[in-house]
């Protein structure tokens, strides 16, 4: 079955086919299940209709809540010719399942639970809003069960187009044409939806539409009318989990990134989301390479679905950390301050000594315009600090340590914490507290440019010039960017010479 997932995902579908069917031979009754509808996809991808049928009524009986077997099931109807079935399929997806953020006004005055039974917390929705093919199965009148992957979201547009033409095929006209537009605003394939739209209207005697659509893709088309098209490219996700073809992914990924590729990790990460879209180790990794590269919405809906995901893998204490600190700083790019305030409050309860956390929440709470409140979490973030390195240096670094993320960002927190006191007085022209800051923050990190110029403005601003010329000097030497603050200050400290 491991094998038949890897020939699967490479689109060897007959030699998936025949290791699936080993597999099932000395499999259980509970391992077979969760392959029937790998095996309908197989086979509807090999256009062996009534095999896929088979597999997928069957896999559909077992796990009623995945709306996936469903689908490739309506398009293995459409095949057959058998339009009524399809439509029934498919008018049960369009009932159930969720491709926008109405979910979220249908929750709002329900009790959400996860499928483990746990209640899902306002915090949580906020973070998944975004999220579709989202599946409430009612449990109670006022509770509802929550299926994030109900419905493969990259197969929305197929969806749409689908149930389009099955909607034509039944002679309802404004259903169809509104399906198909769907399927072409959510990006389908043009040719092939502008060619039913195009057929659509003919059927119903308007000329004047039918060549509308066909002169926007008549570079593509020979002359009308040609045998409509109906290939149906769809995506599919494995289940179970494979874990020798996760790693296997993920380290591919991993060299990908020593090269300095980013593109190519991103991609084979969003390939291991078909092995397994829950696993909180892809989406936490797809979330950090998105915020690198400022996709932000990216990185707020894979972080999102990572926390909510997170009892999925063998995810210790320092990962948990790491990935409500990445939803904060999330949030905090978005100017989400409260949201971003609760996720690091999060890390706090998991660690009150987490130093990053106290910084990271000061941060915050200066953005509010709450400055009390800011000075308290740095001087906490600057004693957290001496405290962890204390106990290091007391115990010692381990010789191994599992690498789930990407990337472990090591920052000095002490010297974030001085440099943003430091910013803070100078804001209130406490010059004499900043410089204080900016004194600690230069003992710390001696090559860092930016503190030198904060002296040396503090330096003018006290009429001390060559104290002043001093720290620009050293500014400049060290790296430190000519703006035009700094030319700025060059200028006014030549006049005082």
């Amino acid at each position: 079955m491991d094998r038949g997932d890897r020939e699967l995902l490479s689109k060897h579908y007959d030699r998936a086919i025949a290791n699936y069917l080993k597999g099932i031979l000395y499999a259980p009754w509970r391992e077979k299940v969760e392959v029937w509808d790998d095996l309908g996809f197989v086979y509807l991808q090999k256009r062996e209709i009534n095999k896929a049928i088979s597999y997928l009524v069957q896999s559909i009986s077992v796990h009623p809540q995945n709306f996936n077997p469903r689908f490739y099931l309506a398009l293995a109807y459409i095949h057959n010719n058998e339009i009524e079935l399809a439509s029934e399929q498919l008018q049960t997806i369009a009932e159930n399942v969720q491709f926008d953020s109405s979910w979220m006004r249908k929750a709002s005055e329900l009790t959400l639970q996860k499928p483990s039974g746990k209640t899902v917390s306002l915090e949580e929705l906020e973070r998944i809003k975004t999220e579709k093919g989202v599946f409430l199965e009612e449990k109670s009148p006022d509770t509802r069960i929550i299926h994030l992957d109900a419905f493969n979201e990259k197969n929305e547009a197929a969806f749409y187009f689908a149930h389009g033409v099955v909607l034509k095929n039944k002679g309802e006209f404004a259903a169809s044409e509104n399906k198909l537009f769907k399927a072409l605003k959510a990006g389908y394939n043009e040719w092939e939806v502008r060619l039913h739209l195009a057929d659509l209207y003919q059927e119903h005697n308007m000329e004047d539409k039918a060549e509308e659509q066909l002169k926007k893709i008549s570079a593509q088309t020979p002359n009308y009318p040609v045998p409509l098209p109906f290939e149906f490219k769809i995506h599919h996700s494995l289940s179970p989990p494979n874990n020798q073809l996760m790693e296997s992914i993920h380290t591919r990924a991993m060299k990908e990134l020593e090269k300095g590729k980013i593109d190519g990790a991103i991609k084979l990460f969003e390939e291991a989301m078909n092995a397994n879209p829950k696993s909180f180790l892809i989406n936490h990794n797809l979330a950090l390479l998105y915020f690198d590269t400022e996709k932000i919405e990216k990185a707020a809906q894979y972080c999102g679905r990572a926390l909510w995901f997170l009892n999925g893998d063998n995810v210790n204490k320092e990962h948990r950390i790491g990935c409500h600190d990445l939803m904060g700083n999330i949030f905090y790019h978005q100017k989400k301050f409260n949201n971003a305030l609760q996720e690091f409050a999060a890390i706090l309860k998991i660690d009150e000594l987490n130093a990053a956390g106290h910084y990271n929440l000061g941060s915050v709470h200066f953005a509010l315009g709450n400055l009390e409140n800011a000075e308290q979490e740095w001087r906490k973030a600057i004693a957290c600090e001496g405290i962890a390195q204390q106990l290091k240096d007391e115990k010692g670094t381990p010789e191994t340590a599992t690498k789930i993320s990407i990337t472990v960002r090591k920052k000095s927190i002490s010297f974030l914490s001085h440099v943003s006191l430091g910013q803070m007085y100078l804001d209130q022209n406490l010059t004499e507290k900043a410089a204080e800051e900016y004194d600690f923050a230069i003992l710390l990190k001696p090559d860092n440019p930016p503190p030198y110029l904060k002296m040396a403005q503090i330096s003018e601003i006290q009429g001390e010039t060559r104290k002043a010329n001093y720290y620009l000097e050293k500014y400049l030497y060290l790296g430190g960017k000519r703006t035009d603050e700094v030319e700025k200050l060059i200028y006014s400290l030549k006049k005082r010479k």
